[in-house]
């Protein structure tokens, strides 16, 4: 590739790149964009990326809507096509919701709020609502309007109200976030919304109210689990953990009986 960094700081395409200069290759990226970026404005070459389309029906951009309103009671959806009259039930999922707290952003991705989602089908007909995980951190946030708590990628804002003395030992507080916004999955006939860290939340299944919170710690001793558990034909849920012993690290497996209530 052929281009230089002018005095700004930006590079030119049209002119030869010095040696040892890097040069940026993707224009999308997972965190919230705080300011245009020039490269991301030349033209393509369409010709050259067409065959790297493998999504073409994909907008990555979804990814990076952020959602400020809830819709707690059901819309009716708009019908394409036609619903089978036997296919009845509900799709729930979970994912990034809100990247930003009062006026900070969250810098990754995955430190944005959880979001439920909840498709009911019914007769022929479709509805949505979606409702955000009312964890710990969430309330926070949206109490304090601003981010209180160190994230996966994102550090916490300062509190204005605190002293000198007060920010230094904020530094040293190991607080994790239950911001369980990757998966949601069924023990027994409850529903759960998962992240890495060891915390589970209950999620009523028709108006994914947040209904209580389980921390694994009370019953293991583990520092982390997976947030994809294996849900086994008989209704059994395994889970993957890791323990810390002072010979080091451990995997745990973690077994959600399904007759058994998570509570």
């Amino acid at each position: 590739m052929e281009g230089t960094h002018n005095q700004k700081g930006n590079f030119d395409a049209d002119e030869t790149c010095p040696s040892g200069r890097s040069t940026p290759i993707f224009a999308w990226t997972p965190l919230p964009q705080r300011r245009k970026l020039r490269f991301t404005e030349h033209k393509k070459d369409e010709s050259a990326t067409k065959e790297l389309e493998l999504y073409p029906n994909c907008d990555v951009n979804v990814w990076l809507r952020s959602c400020e309103e809830e819709i707690v009671e059901p819309l009716n959806g708009v019908i394409k096509g036609h619903i089978p009259p036997w296919l009845n039930g509900s799709l729930i999922r979970n994912g990034p919701g809100s990247l930003k707290a009062g006026n900070d952003e969250f810098s990754h991705l995955f430190d944005s709020s959880a979001l439920l989602h909840r498709y009911g089908i019914k007769n022929g007909k479709v509805t949505y609502q979606c409702r955000f995980l009312q964890s710990d951190v969430y309330k926070k946030n949206w109490s304090a309007n601003r981010i209180v708590l160190t994230e996966f990628g994102t550090r916490s804002v300062p509190d204005p109200c605190h002293t000198i003395f007060q920010r230094i030992a904020a530094v040293f507080n190991n607080e994790a976030s239950d911001n369980a916004m990757i998966s949601v999955y069924p023990i027994g006939d409850e529903l759960y919304a998962f992240t890495e860290i060891p915390t589970i939340h209950r999620i009523n299944k028709e108006t994914l109210e947040t209904e209580g919170k389980i921390n694994i710690n009370d019953y293991l001793s583990i520092v982390n689990h997976t947030s994809h558990p294996h849900v086994l034909p008989d209704g059994t849920v395994y889970n993957l953990g890791t323990t810390i012993y002072a010979t080091g690290p451990y995997h745990t497996i973690v077994k959600f009986p399904r007759d058994e209530k998570c509570r």
